[in-house]
């Protein structure tokens, strides 16, 4: 990606607080699940975490394309790449926080998921509709 792309999703994906990550099963379903992520260090590549026994961890191993959805009330971002698999201790030390804690017992016992972004769609929602959407809510 362009430094100047990263840039702008960096200060986009700061801003939001709900991340799904979609991988493609053994039968070649999308399957979508809420992870743990690490956003102050995006630099093109998403950095989450996943305990090394999950579902997650065994699809991205057999298929490693995958699309990590964020939202907000005011913008969403659907970004597309390579998956990569980091269970070497120090590296994901480097990145681990107690706040994915929910997620997985600690570095020792998580999986982190190095996401290589090739694609990245946005969509902002103007602020009449997003006066409409917390009314309907």
């Amino acid at each position: 990606m362009q430094k100047e792309n990263v840039r702008k999703l960096r200060e986009v994906l700061q801003t939001l607080d709900t991340v799904m990550l979609t991988t493609v099963d053994d039968k070649y379903h999308l399957v979508s699940r809420p992870m743990a992520v690490r956003l102050a260090d995006f630099d093109g590549v998403v950095r989450l975490f996943a305990p090394t026994d999950a579902r997650c961890v065994a699809h991205i191993a057999a298929r490693a394309w995958v699309n990590v959805a964020y939202t907000s009330p005011a913008v969403s971002v659907s970004l597309a790449g390579l998956a990569t698999l980091v269970t070497d201790h120090q590296r994901v030390a480097r990145y681990w926080h107690d706040g994915f804690k929910p997620w997985s017992a600690g570095p020792t016992a998580a999986t982190l998921i190095e996401i290589s972004v090739f694609e990245g769609r946005s969509w902002t929602v103007s602020e009449p509709a997003q006066q409409v959407a917390r009314r309907a809510g």
